[in-house]
């Protein structure tokens, strides 16, 4: 779950319809953005090759499955268990410090303003800071640089504020995995109607503010897998050849369109 604050008022987008091609871009009304190695200050969205190709890769992977996905009213058979990493708090300071999230394990990230990001990892113990994708310094938090040290300050304010105010936003199982690659966000984006999160790894997440719903898109062992949230918090996660192949109830697939239209349009 996100910060307590409301979304910006505004009327909610309309959602492509079921007789509108399923990539259609309906106009986003996007509100507030921040990419790694980009000043936010900037009114233009500046984002690396790399992030970019990120961003094209899922957007293709979920515009593949959305142009031959059959029309169905059931989905399909979801798997019982998964590694996946997911953000299960955020606050968006970015008015002032840039915008905070928790992840499943516990790691607490912040992507600042000026484009650097910074993870606390879950041993409260160690923290790594980027500058731009794959650029990685790491240092413990008893011995931080000065020049870090008002970046930490505000990473742990942000990790309490989370910690003490935010429940988690859905029923996934924690992940304590030191296999799994350590994600940290390469974009975020705010409509009126959504927030959209974009991981190193391509791990794609969007959540909607009006019913707490999520989309997880994920990509593991060459296998793409898709994670709904209902209104319930209550979780169900899907091969996407699965869904290509079955499809699924109209509330996810409008969803899935719109996350879709959020990617494509993030740099409109």
């Amino acid at each position: 779950n996100g910060s307590p604050l409301p979304p910006s008022a505004g009327s909610p987008v309309a959602l492509a319809t079921e007789s509108q091609s399923p990539t259609t871009q309906d106009p986003i009304r996007l509100i507030v953005r921040g990419s790694l190695g980009s000043c936010s200050s900037s009114s233009e969205c500046l984002e690396d090759s790399t992030t970019g190709s990120v961003a094209e890769t899922v957007a293709s992977v979920l515009r593949g499955c959305l142009e031959n996905m059959p029309k169905a009213n059931d989905t399909p058979q979801s798997l019982s268990s998964l590694n996946l990493q997911w953000v299960t708090k955020w606050v968006d300071y970015s008015n002032k410090y840039g915008f905070g999230y928790q992840l499943s394990d516990h790691t607490v990230g912040v992507l600042f303003n000026n484009g650097t990001h910074m993870s606390l990892l879950p041993d409260r113990k160690t923290i790594h800071y980027y500058a731009e994708l794959g650029q990685r310094s790491v240092f413990p938090t008893c011995e931080v640089p000065e020049h870090f040290v008002g970046q930490v300050t505000v990473l742990k304010y942000f990790s309490h504020y989370m910690e003490e105010n935010l429940m988690d936003g859905g029923d996934l199982g924690t992940v304590m995995d030191a296999h799994l690659p350590r994600l940290y966000l390469l974009q975020w984006l705010k409509s009126d109607r959504a927030l959209m999160m974009l991981f190193n790894d391509g791990t794609f997440q969007v959540n909607f503010y009006h019913d707490h719903t999520k989309i997880i898109l994920c990509c593991q062992t060459d296998e793409y897998m898709l994670t709904y949230i209902n209104e319930e918090r209550v979780s169900k996660t899907f091969k996407l050849s699965s869904l290509l192949t079955s499809g699924c109830p109209a509330d996810l697939r409008q969803r899935m369109v719109y996350s879709l239209n959020m990617l494509l349009q993030r740099c409109s």
